[in-house]
């Protein structure tokens, strides 16, 4: 093969031969063409012969490898051995490739490119996150018929209409944070909202409740009731005529039993009703108790009103007051039927009692099942007493055969409250007694709504008397709420309270509070009354009574 460069040597001599023929006057003569050309001559034999010894730079391609599914150290190492570098690092959530791992490379596997240029990679930051959404409702309870309320989470609302289990429209996402509360009012009622307010979780929320009480204010509460005190500091029983003006005032006359002594002191005081997280609230301020206040609530309908209140003549002591509407159309027949009693007596040891009263026609039978003796149980085998008793029809009742009781029927029929006022037959033994009607058909929502609960205890000294005055929510088997109490002279306000209960078909009741008691009694066949105490041995004797806040009807589950 012949050499390039050495031909290209022998032509470029023969030229040289040739230009210096050119002579003028001796000197020789090139053009500059024949420069020119000579340079182009030069610079081609110096490339080609640079060429031709293997000299100057080569470009070399590498083939792309095959790094997708490794972990980006794995990859980064393969292409580094290769010849290539590692470009842009881009993340991306893969449902099929672990985390951490590559997805692709770019330019793509098995492609031809240039040594150490960049390969981009797509590595895997792992399964995409799961959007979960859990339904968000509750139970609303104690709305009236007819009546509807408009419950919004945000943008999200319900409208309801039925004491019912209730869900939102549209699902939450796990996560996010959700605020229930209510935006349009049903007429004659105020609703409010318990646990409404939370985090979803992954599980549907069903503890939101809505409940409602019927409007109740200061001139809702007027005309004429008879209450029942108890005075268990003072060892006093007392039977009150109140008349409230519907403005805030009220007056009376009352019979005071203070260890079968018998007084007959007056009374004038002054109340409001305030609605606080939509739940009716009554203070009272007794002149004639030496300006007592007192903290409690009335029955939705006005048929009964309950109230615990400090009396500063002995310390400010707890005393516990319990009132009715009388009727207007009563008569002996009118109270026929079976009642469930609870009694407190004001008696040192102090005790309390449940028991049952059989009224027919003027004639009754009264039974004491079980009684608490200062925290000391028994079952009397001999305390059945019967005898006669009078109505009128202001549903005034007096028990005969001397024995010095007398009390009232509410004007609904649910409740008597029964107090001794005289120093002889039980006037020296000062007691309070509450009688609950007794009916059938309660089911385990007949107390699904708002209460009050008004409650006192006692114990073998007046450092045990503690009142209380709860506002709760009952609602299938569960109640919660917050209570003012007066423990021997000492106020507390907002205490919290939680609890279960449970019902039998013919109104038996318990209602065990979290960290205290549990309670037996009963209620009314319509849930709008129960009257419960304390039958466990050890604990303090208490009489507890409950009154609705709201013309609720049965909740459908």
């Amino acid at each position: 093969m012949s050499n390039p460069a050495r031909a290209l040597g022998h032509r470029s001599a023969r030229f040289l031969k040739l230009t210096g023929r050119l002579s003028l006057r001796g000197t020789p003569v090139i053009t500059s063409v024949g420069k020119r050309l000579c340079t182009a001559l030069f610079g081609a034999l110096v490339s080609a012969s640079i060429a031709a010894c293997g000299g100057g730079s080569k470009t070399t391609d590498v083939t792309v490898p095959n790094v997708d599914g490794s972990s980006q150290a794995a990859a980064t190492s393969t292409l580094l051995a290769a010849g290539l570098t590692v470009g842009t690092v881009t993340t991306q959530s893969s449902s099929t490739v672990p985390s951490g791992n590559v997805i692709s490379e770019s330019p793509a596997s098995g492609s031809s490119i240039a040594t150490g240029s960049s390969v981009a990679l797509v590595v895997s930051s792992g399964p995409p996150p799961v959007t979960t959404t859990v339904t968000l409702g509750g139970t609303l309870v104690g709305l009236a018929g007819g009546g509807t309320v408009n419950v919004v989470n945000g943008s999200n609302n319900v409208a309801l209409s039925a004491n019912a289990s209730f869900s939102f429209p549209t699902a939450v996402t796990t996560g996010a944070t959700y605020s229930v509360s209510i935006g349009t009012q049903p007429s004659g009622q105020t609703c409010g909202v318990q646990n409404g307010a939370g985090t979803a979780g992954t599980s549907n929320i069903t503890n939101v409740v809505v409940y409602c009480t019927d409007n109740f204010s200061t001139s809702t509460l007027s005309g004429a009731f008879t209450f029942i005190r108890d005075d268990i500091t003072a060892q006093a029983d007392q039977l009150l005529n109140l008349s409230f003006d519907g403005a805030g005032n009220f007056s009376g006359s009352s019979t005071l039993n203070t260890a079968g002594t018998i007084t007959n002191p007056s009374f004038s005081g002054t109340y409001s009703v305030a609605t606080v997280s939509a739940i009716p609230q009554l203070t009272t301020l007794i002149e004639g108790l030496s300006s007592a206040s007192g903290q409690g609530a009335a029955e939705f309908n006005g048929s009964a009103v309950a109230v615990v209140a400090a009396n500063p003549e002995d310390g400010g002591q707890p005393n516990l007051l319990i009132g009715v509407a009388p009727t207007t159309s009563a008569s002996v027949s009118s109270i026929d039927g079976t009642y469930t009693t609870v009694a407190l007596e004001s008696t040192s040891p102090a005790r309390s009692s449940i028991g049952t009263l059989t009224a027919s026609n003027g004639t009754g039978t009264f039974t004491t099942q079980t009684r608490n003796t200062d925290g000391s149980i028994d079952m009397p085998s001999s305390s059945t007493n019967s005898g006669t008793y009078t109505v009128t029809a202001a549903g005034a009742i007096t028990v005969g055969s001397g024995s010095g009781v007398s009390g009232a029927v509410s004007a609904d029929g649910d409740l008597i409250v029964l107090a001794p006022i005289t120093s002889t037959g039980d006037g020296g033994n000062q007691a309070v007694l509450v009688a609950v009607k007794q009916g059938s058909g309660v089911t385990s929502s007949s107390l699904n709504g708002v209460y009050v609960m008004v409650s006192l205890q006692t114990g073998a000294s007046s450092t045990a008397n503690i009142g209380k005055a709860y506002s709760v929510v009952l609602v299938n088997g569960q109640f919660f709420g917050t209570y003012d109490q007066n423990d021997a002279g000492t106020p507390s306000t907002g205490n919290s309270v939680s609890g279960t209960y449970t019902l039998a078909s013919d109104g038996t009741m318990s209602l065990s509070i979290t960290g205290g008691p549990t309670l037996t009694g009963r209620t009314s066949a319509d849930g709008n009354v129960f009257a419960l105490t304390d039958t466990t041995s050890g604990d303090a004797p208490i009489l507890l009574l409950g009154l609705s806040q709201s013309g609720q009807t049965a909740v459908t589950q």
